[in-house]
């Protein structure tokens, strides 16, 4: 995968980090930080989700450059998003909503576009997608 793929992965691990320490504020020092803020996630919910990405990640690069080159792209796709629906699940349905669904759903849709997926106008994590 891409340097890209993984930057983006990053960013997206670090803006949770950032919410589920500080909230909507920007840190520490801003009028809206809330000590008690609970996001309903934990560190180890966001490693968990970088686990499942770099999962992904690595089995796409596994998949064959053969005729079902496709239909393997969407295994691995399917199961990284039922990874990540029970991940959520287990968040409260905290850990992905709107800009983390967006994200995600981007970063799968590049991956496995990298992978070989023809592109399409389709979002290929809705069929398995709960969050």
């Amino acid at each position: 995968m891409t340097p890209e793929l993984h930057a983006s992965k990053d960013a997206l691990l670090d803006e949770m980090r950032d919410y589920q320490r500080f909230g909507g504020a920007e840190d520490e020092n801003d009028p809206d930080f809330d000590p008690d803020f609970d996001a309903g996630y934990r560190p180890a919910d966001i490693q968990r989700c970088g686990e499942v990405i770099d999962t992904l990640f690595e089995d796409l690069l596994q998949v064959p450059a053969t005729e079902g080159r496709e239909a393997a792209i969407l295994v691995a796709v399917k199961d990284a998003v039922l990874a990540l629906n029970a991940l959520n699940e287990d968040c409260g349905g905290n850990l992905i909503e709107t800009g983390e669904r967006e994200a995600l759903c981007d970063l799968i849709e590049r991956a496995a576009r990298e992978a070989g997926l023809p592109e399409s106008d389709e979002d290929i994590t809705e069929a398995w997608r709960e969050w």
